[in-house]
């Protein structure tokens, strides 16, 4: 795409396009206001008709300035045999990536401000599953045994939540912790308790999240999963789960829904046991 091109959202309110000094932007056109705009290119080194927004081989995106040298990318090279494939903008003004089976790759996330813009959607993946004393750190996931699922953290934003990976249903908001800041990692304390901390395993209780499932009575929690129906739950060591943050399935109303680390159903135990 070069300055003055654009793309449409099918409902013609928004619009993802390059402006005449070589920056990249999502345009709500009924309002007029911008949602999203790609990093400015440095002044002097774009100008029309040189600098153009463009869709490498490798899956990712990029502004380039009239030398080539890219001032924005989204980061997305082809990583263990994913790669991006397509670029829609979507009729809520979100602008996201795709790959050949329908996986979202990454998402401006202009269609609310939960988390970080620039999501990238696959790093390190560790099974389906977090034993005690694991962490989980920027760049690494649990993904559902059927592939349908995700539980990562976004880079800037430090919030870690479940996503969806194909189609569009992974804008809605499912199970997540909360904005904790850059350099956040989510633990699971080998005291049973499920937290985000910073890197150097400080809790900041400004505004870091907990799960309040400290114990210290035998058949604590063991493991953390994520099931394929995007539910994250605690299994204790005797095998009865303790506590759930519920995308969909049968704990709906029987855990934490929202992240506050309080039990939002009617089971016993899900938070301080």
């Amino acid at each position: 795409m070069e300055p003055y091109q654009y793309l449409s959202s099918p409902n013609g309110r928004y619009r993802f396009m390059v402006q005449g000094d070589g920056s990249a932007l999502v345009r709500d056109m009924h309002y007029n206001t911008d949602l999203f705009n790609a990093m400015k290119a440095l002044p002097g080194q774009c100008w029309f008709p040189k600098c153009k927004f463009h869709f490498n081989q490798d899956g990712r995106l990029q502004q380039r300035d009239q030398y080539g040298v890219p001032h924005w990318t989204t980061e997305t090279p082809d990583q263990r045999g994913f790669a991006a494939f397509r670029l829609t903008i979507q009729n809520n003004g979100n602008l996201v990536m795709y790959d050949l089976q329908n996986r979202w790759m990454w998402q401006s996330k202009t269609f609310d401000h939960l988390g970080a813009l620039n999501m990238i959607a696959y790093g390190r993946g560790l099974g389906n599953r977090l034993d005690k004393g694991k962490n989980l750190y920027m760049g690494q996931y649990l993904e559902s045994p059927n592939a349908d699922w995700i539980f990562l953290g976004e880079p800037q934003s430090g919030n870690f939540a479940v996503f969806f990976k194909y189609g569009t249903q992974h804008q809605q908001k499912f199970f997540h912790t909360g904005n904790n800041g850059q350099g956040t990692k989510f633990a699971f304390l080998k005291n049973g308790n499920l937290e985000t901390t910073a890197r150097n395993n400080n809790f900041r209780t400004d505004h870091d999240w907990s799960a309040h499932t400290i114990t210290s009575t035998s058949g604590g929690p063991k493991v953390l999963e994520l099931d394929n129906t995007g539910n994250l739950i605690l299994y204790s060591e005797d095998g009865p789960w303790l506590w759930g943050a519920c995308a969909h399935g049968p704990c709906q109303n029987n855990c934490d829904q929202n992240g506050d680390g309080v039990d939002d159903g009617s089971c016993a135990g899900t938070k301080n046991f």
